[in-house]
């Protein structure tokens, strides 16, 4: 008689480490906008309300504290953060999860080599920022009176584009 023998194995996957989850929140030390004024140049908005005039924005995240050995053993250095679904064409610094609205377009990946140097060196804890650049997408704030607001914290920023908002920033190729 023949003997047959199956052989299974079992891949585990490691979740990254999203940033934007409730649970890491507090990781997020500051998330600034900057958009064109009038004149072109680009400003940071802080807090309030703001009239760009361009669909061009940056939005730099800060965060700080977050455990290196548990981000390389446990999210194999890989982290994700959520980014506003007005947002969208977006370009990263580095390579790198991040999510438009529900989409997942990409990730920050982080140098395996640098973050065990980090353990093995005692330094428990990362702090550091990413930029992201991207646009407003028009058809998702006019549907709010042109408005794109961004809640982070107790912050609270609003970009104006107006109510006539795909007229004045809108463009038909033919």
């Amino acid at each position: 008689s023949e003997e047959t023998t199956a052989t299974t194995t079992t891949e585990t996957t490691t979740q990254p480490f999203d940033l934007s989850s409730d649970a890491n929140k507090e990781k997020i030390k500051s998330v600034d906008v900057y958009f064109k004024d009038a004149n072109d140049k680009w400003q940071n908005l802080d807090k309030g309300d703001a009239k760009p005039n361009s669909t061009e924005l940056y939005l730099k995240v800060e965060f700080d504290k977050i455990d290196t050995e548990n981000l390389l053993e446990q999210h194999n250095g890989i982290l994700v953060y959520s980014l506003p679904d007005f947002m969208r064409d977006f370009e990263k610094a580095g390579n790198g999860n991040l999510i438009a609205g529900k989409d997942n377009i990409g990730k920050i990946t982080l140098y395996q080599t640098y973050l065990k140097d980090l353990v093995d060196k005692g330094s428990n804890q990362l702090d550091g920022s990413f930029y992201v650049k991207g646009q407003i997408d028009l058809t998702k704030i006019n549907q709010n009176n042109g408005e794109a607001k961004l809640v982070v914290g107790d912050k609270t920023v609003t970009l104006n584009y107006g109510p006539d908002c795909i007229e004045k920033f809108g463009s038909v190729t033919i």
